[in-house]
C-alpha cells in the first residue's frame, strides 16, 4: 500500500482501513493463541499418560526377583527401575519369569500395562519404542526343576517358587540379563529426556525401592 494511496484515502475511508487491519491482527492473535492452547492441553495430557507409566512401575508392579547361584536363592523385591543400577543383571547370562500360582502363563507377570501404554495414542514415541521391548511375545516354557541348579534370574509376583512350575523364557536376544538391564535403562532415559525438553526435571522417577536380598 504505497504513501499516495493513503493520501487519497478520506479520514472515515483510513479509519475503516485501520479497523479492518485491527480486526485480522486480532482474530491472527486468537489463532495462534488457541493453537498454543491446545498444543499445552495435549501435553499435559500426555504428561498425565507419562506420569501413570512411572506409577505402574513404581507403585503398582513391584515383582519378586531370584538370583539362582551355587544353589542358593537370594530373593528380593523390585521394579522395573531398580534393574536399571543392578550389577546382577551384568553377571547373570539368563533370566526367566514364573506365571501365578494357578499355572498360568498368559499374564504371569500382570505385564498387560505394557500394551496398554505403548499402544496409547497420547504416549510419547520415544517412549512407547522404548517400552515396546517388553511385550515379550516371543517366549517358551521350560520346567524350573531344569534350570533350579543353573546361574540365573527368575522373575515373578509370588515370593517363593514351588517345584512343579515351570518358567517363561524370552527367545532371542532379549533372553540375555544384560540386554534386559539395558532395554530397561533405555526406558527410563526416555521418560527422563522426554520431560526435560518440557521443563520438568523433578519427575520421582527412582530405583530405590529395591529390598535387600536374602539368601
Amino acid at each position: 500500500m504505497s504513501y499516495s494511496f493513503l493520501c487519497c484515502m478520506t479520514f472515515d475511508e483510513f479509519c475503516k482501513l485501520g479497523s479492518l487491519i485491527l480486526s485480522i491482527v486480532t482474530v491472527t492473535i486468537a489463532v495462534i493463541g488457541y493453537q498454543k492452547f491446545l498444543q499445552n492441553k495435549l501435553r499435559d495430557k500426555q504428561l498425565d499418560v507419562v506420569c501413570e507409566l512411572i506409577k505402574q512401575i513404581q507403585q503398582e508392579n513391584f515383582h519378586h526377583i531370584f538370583f539362582n547361584e551355587n544353589n542358593k536363592l537370594r530373593q528380593g523385591l523390585v521394579t522395573l527401575f531398580d534393574v536399571t543400577d543392578m550389577k546382577e543383571f551384568d553377571e547373570f547370562e539368563k533370566w526367566y519369569f514364573f506365571p501365578t500360582d494357578d499355572n498360568t502363563y498368559e499374564n504371569g507377570l500382570d505385564w498387560d500395562f505394557f500394551y496398554k501404554f505403548y499402544s496409547h495414542p497420547l504416549l510419547p514415541k520415544s517412549i512407547a519404542n522404548a517400552l515396546k521391548k517388553f511385550t515379550l511375545k516371543d517366549t517358551s516354557v521350560i520346567p524350573y526343576k531344569e534350570i533350579k541348579d543353573t546361574k540365573c534370574i527368575i522373575i515373578g509376583l509370588t515370593n517363593s517358587i514351588p517345584e512343579d512350575k515351570s518358567c517363561m523364557y524370552v527367545r532371542g536376544d532379549f533372553g540375555n540379563s544384560k540386554a534386559f538391564k539395558i532395554a530397561a535403562i533405555d526406558l527410563k532415559n526416555e521418560i527422563i529426556k522426554w520431560a526435560e525438553e518440557y521443563k520438568i526435571d523433578d519427575l520421582n522417577i527412582t530405583d530405590s525401592h529395591m529390598k535387600n536380598f536374602g539368601a
